[in-house]
């Protein structure tokens, strides 16, 4: 009989029930294919997996892996959140229910199991329908499962396109069904990872293709899907034992057994069937491998300094043993967070002093590591003006044009908007939609220059001053600044859209003939148009052609420890802050809640999501892919908001507004090169901090 196929038995007497359990998998088994690491309860071949957790390598080792029919392809296994991610080409086809009639379904599919199989749908995807007047519900096929969707309304128009999105959670997708009512033309319907959408060239290409017709790349159609997964035992009457103080259900003692062969590991009840295993505290691995090959001990003092320990460190089992050295006294590991909070007990205990009141050379070391540790912790700033100052203004940097070449000032006013003159024009497509980075890499190389005066406070421009344009093989362009210019309606970014200045048939010869499409130059229209910024993270504050919010700032060390650990060093403009400050801990200006900046009062909002143009070289106007590969791996939502969605996000930086903007009028709102910057209150973490 094949491997796969024998059973251990156990005994109802030890376990409680007649379940039945598969062998341990032999060691021969393959546990990478191509770049996916596999991991059991998953395998490739006879006897190498749970049973339900069967993949596919083709071509042997070197990859695609895949997950049933094969229309599913495998490109993440995460043992820790119980999940796995897979690759689904395209949307799901929706068929009309009967010719002539306005509604249809479609299935999920992907040749999973139709009985209880051990996945669903993870609370991390969303239901993206693209059409108008569109009603998509999902449905568990042969269940009684609740329903859920959403609908789509469109105005009187025909050409108006509405996304609705919802999260399908905790559905079957073997069993998955779309049903879409009062169907217009033809609507695209998406199950996809949250966020998915969110990026500007898959909704951008999406959009065109459904109002033009024109078919999507083949990278657009690889639709990543987030799918949860509990590993069930055959034979499981499935009884549940009281939840605990805890609030979380453990699992039956036989259950325990059965999964989490680990001698280190704790078992879950999962929200099916079945259950989910995770390492015990200090320990690390795979909790569903017997013995001691699983969960493994992680050695703390070989990284004891991350974990508070700057003298002398002890490994215990799952833990560790930080001590003073011989002939000092006083706190080994002082803790200085206790629940997210500073601890001013902690900080008030000495550290360990030599009993001489001298510190030896490697003593000295350790004290000076402690105490960059607790600047850290303290985002590197004061708790008032009066202290001493968390950075330096470095730079400012302004974007006159949206998405074209910043430029360096020395000073900079503050206005209702944002900075004096930062994204006032925007270039827009025949349609009326903003061309960016995100499209159109060429813009990096557009250069702009206004007159020097241009950023003093009560500089008003007279007939003679212009605009600047610059790139490579064109002709400068000269935009006068006090021109009288016609409106353009139907300009839209984003969310919005509304009505522009046209900067006349000049400049838009010019921008056509730069992109090789046709293009116009506009000016955000302040006298009549308002732009709010997101009510979620700032309320009252209003912006140009800014992505989000009026300024963004970010640090000279959070850049230099980005660079540290990519091939070739980048520099400041692939993140396009408008204030670049220095003399901080790497990223403490992700921590920082309210600070002040020449006696104006800024307030951190939100942590800078970052899209595709840091990855656009800004002096060959080309993609690559860093430095957001490396940046997933320790600036990721999985890193560093480890209890939050959006973990496949990337950031760097932090969105500001400034409460002094939203008055008026006012003397001396102004930012200058070299001005201190004081921190006033701070975030208690990355994962608490809004993104």
């Amino acid at each position: 009989m094949a491997l796969a196929l024998q059973l251990l038995v156990l005994s109802s007497a030890a376990l409680a029930a007649d379940i039945v359990v598969p062998p341990p998998p032999p060691e021969t088994c393959t546990r990478r294919c191509g770049k996916v690491a596999v991991p059991y309860p998953f395998g490739v071949g006879p006897g190498c997996y749970w049973p339900g957790f069967n993949l596919t390598c083709v071509n042997n080792t070197s990859g695609p892996l895949l997950l049933a029919d094969g229309t599913l392809r495998v490109d993440h296994i995460s043992l820790e959140n119980a999940t796995v991610r897979v690759i689904r080409h395209g949307d799901i086809k929706i068929i009309h229910d009967e010719e002539g009639t306005d509604s249809g379904t479609g299935i999920f599919g992907g040749g999973l199991r139709a009985d209880d199989g051990p996945y669903v749908l993870s609370d991390y995807n969303e239901l993206v329908v693209i059409g108008c007047q569109v009603v998509a519900m999902l449905d568990e096929r042969f269940t009684n499962g609740t329903k859920s969707g959403c609908a789509s309304i469109c105005g009187d128009s025909a050409t108006d396109i509405v996304i609705v999105m919802g999260y399908p959670g905790s559905k079957k997708p073997q069993n998955l069904t779309v049903a879409v009512e009062e169907m217009w033309e033809n609507p695209r319907v998406f199950v996809a990872e949250e966020g998915w959408f969110d990026k500007p060239r898959i909704s951008g290409e999406l959009l065109d293709t459904t109002r033009t017709g024109r078919p999507q790349s083949e990278e657009v159609m690889q639709v990543p899907v987030q799918l949860a997964w509990e590993v069930e035992v055959a034979g499981d009457p499935f009884d549940r034992p009281p939840v605990d103080h805890s609030g979380i259900e453990k699992c039956p003692g036989y259950a325990t057994h059965a999964v989490c062969k680990s001698n280190n590991s704790h078992c879950f009840t999962g929200q099916n069937r079945g259950y989910t295993c995770s390492c015990q505290k200090g320990y690390h691995g795979n909790p569903y491998n017997p013995g001691d090959s699983g969960c493994q001990d992680i050695k703390k003092c070989e990284l004891k300094e991350e974990h508070g320990c700057f003298f002398e460190c002890e490994e215990l089992p799952g833990s560790f043993k930080c001590a003073c050295p011989k002939g000092t006294n006083g706190d080994p590991k002082p803790e200085w967070l206790v629940n997210g909070e500073i601890s001013l007990v902690a900080l008030a205990r000495p550290l360990c002093t030599h009993s001489q009141s001298r510190l030896l050379p490697p003593l000295r070391r350790s004290m000076e590591k402690a105490a960059s540790f607790l600047s850290s912790l303290l985002g590197g700033g004061g708790d008032a003006p009066a202290g001493d100052p968390a950075a330096t203004v470095a730079s400012i940097l302004i974007y006159p044009i949206k998405s074209c070449r910043g430029v360096s000032v020395p000073q900079a006013p503050v206005t209702s908007f944002g900075f004096k003159w930062d994204r006032q024009w925007l270039v827009v497509n025949a349609k009326g939609r903003a061309w960016t980075q995100r499209v159109e890499p060429k813009m990096a190389l557009v250069q702009v220059e206004l007159p020097p005066e241009a950023f003093d406070e009560d500089w008003q421009p007279t007939p003679d001053s212009c605009l600047v344009i610059r790139a490579p093989g064109m002709d400068p362009l000269k935009v006068p600044l006090a021109m009288e210019r016609a409106t353009l309606d139907d300009v839209s970014l984003w969310e919005w859209s509304g009505s522009a200045y046209d900067e006349g048939t000049e400049a838009a010869e010019w921008f056509s003939a730069y992109f090789g499409k046709p293009s116009r130059l506009v000016r955000f229209k302040e006298e009549t148009e308002i732009r709010p910024t997101n009510p979620d993270y700032a309320q009252g504050y209003k912006i140009t052609f800014t992505d989000c919010f009026p300024f963004l700032i970010a640090s000279q060390g959070s850049l230099d420890a980005l660079n540290e650990l990519l091939k070739e060093p980048i520099p400041i403009n692939r993140f396009r802050p408008n204030i670049l400050v220095d003399g901080c801990h790497p990223y403490s200006e992700d921590l920082w809640k309210t600070l002040k900046i020449n006696k104006l009062t800024f307030e951190g909002v939100k942590l800078c999501d970052r899209c595709k143009v840091p990855t656009v070289d800004q002096e060959r106007g080309i993609f690559g892919t860093e430095p957001t590969e490396t940046m997933l791996t320790f600036r990721s939502g999985e890193v560093i908001r480890p209890s939050h969605k959006n973990k496949q996000k990337v950031y760097f930086g932090q969105n500001l507004v400034c409460k002094e903007s939203v008055s008026a009028k006012g003397k001396g709102r102004i930012v200058k090169v070299g001005d201190p910057v004081y921190v006033l209150q701070t975030y208690t973490s990355s994962n608490e901090a809004p993104a």
